[in-house]
């Protein structure tokens, strides 16, 4: 959401993005020594990162916040109309049909602890609002376009961390020299969308890139039980199949779905009863938490391209930073 802001607006707007401004850096002293940022552990070099990249959306909001309050007051000048008013006919919105609310409904309902007829009163309003932003990121994309807007910014670089991916299962070009890895949720909605994302770019990218999953269940139960589940269909050749179903019908997967997955798949079951009798399942699902954990994951999906962590990842997003990587 844009905030309106009218401190500093000289000081950001329309200003050219300098190749020599560098992000800040940081150090500390303890004992008598100084350490650098480069010095920390990975989780922590990565929290510095993502604190900064932050800080960088938080500028650009303002910067963009301004363009608009200017544009506003533009028009109201233009119109002899107040601020109000002119911000009213740029972004009224029509009240939002029952077929929109249970359409938004529907997309989030992973989310929602609620029946939509119990809460579609409140949704109206939810959507309405989204609408309108929707109007107002449009016109300042406009507006910016037209202005030639530019910002002067610290230039950030994702620190690149050593993963250890031992054991965790491969797809694509398996001696590739990037590599994409993934830590996901089997129950995230946010992985589920990831996912299919990765699938639909995975013919494309399939003989350049190297594609990894690392379990980093965050829910509990359902989530563990199919990380495991995964496991063990994988030491059957069929962990891609399982993964991809577990994703796909996540809306319905509850305890018991790993057993179900595997007798859809046709695996031995009592192959399959073994392995998730046994420790490794949960050997290997803790071993990947572990990895995530030290590398900074704090949510899913987190997606680490060469080391280096996306954000955020879209299509979009993911798309050009491996074509940036396979140049």
């Amino acid at each position: 959401m844009l905030k309106l802001c009218r401190a500093s607006i000289a000081m950001i707007f329309g200003l050219a993005v300098s190749s020599g401004v560098q992000a800040q850096d940081f150090s500390y002293s303890y004992q008598g020594k100084t350490f650098s940022k480069n010095e920390l552990s990975p989780a922590l070099q990565q929290t510095i990162f993502e604190m900064q990249s932050e800080y960088n959306e938080r500028l650009k909001a303002v910067a963009e916040a301004a363009i608009l309050e200017q544009h506003v007051d533009e028009e109201a000048k233009k119109r002899s109309k107040s601020r109000q008013q002119v911000e009213e006919d740029l972004f009224k919105v029509k009240d939002p049909s029952e077929s929109d609310i249970k359409s938004w409904y529907e997309k989030n309902k992973a989310r929602i602890p609620y029946p939509f007829e119990q809460i579609k009163g409140q949704l109206g309003q939810v959507v309405a609002q989204e609408k309108m932003q929707e109007k107002r990121t449009k016109l300042v994309d406009e507006l910016k376009k037209k202005g030639k807007f530019s910002m002067n910014l610290p230039t950030l670089v994702a620190p690149k961390l050593e993963i250890n991916i031992q054991g965790a299962p491969v797809r694509g070009k398996a001696d590739a020299q990037v590599v994409l890895v993934e830590f996901a949720d089997y129950k995230c909605p946010h992985c589920k969308e990831a996912a299919a994302t990765l699938e639909k770019l995975f013919p494309k990218y399939k003989d350049k890139v190297k594609f990894v999953f690392m379990d980093f269940p965050i829910h509990k139960g359902v989530a563990e039980d199919l990380a495991r589940g995964s496991f063990c269909a994988g030491e059957q050749g069929k962990y891609w199949e399982f993964n991809k179903m577990a994703f796909e019908r996540q809306d319905k997967t509850k305890d018991g779905s790993s057993a179900e997955f595997s007798k859809e798949l046709k695996l031995d079951e009592g192959k399959f009863k073994e392995c998730m009798g046994s420790k490794r399942p949960q050997d290997w699902v803790t071993k990947a938490s572990e990895e995530g954990r030290r590398i900074g994951v704090s949510g899913t999906p987190a997606l680490f391209l060469n080391g280096q962590k996306l954000a955020p990842p879209t299509e979009k997003d993911i798309v050009a930073a491996l074509d940036k990587a396979l140049k």
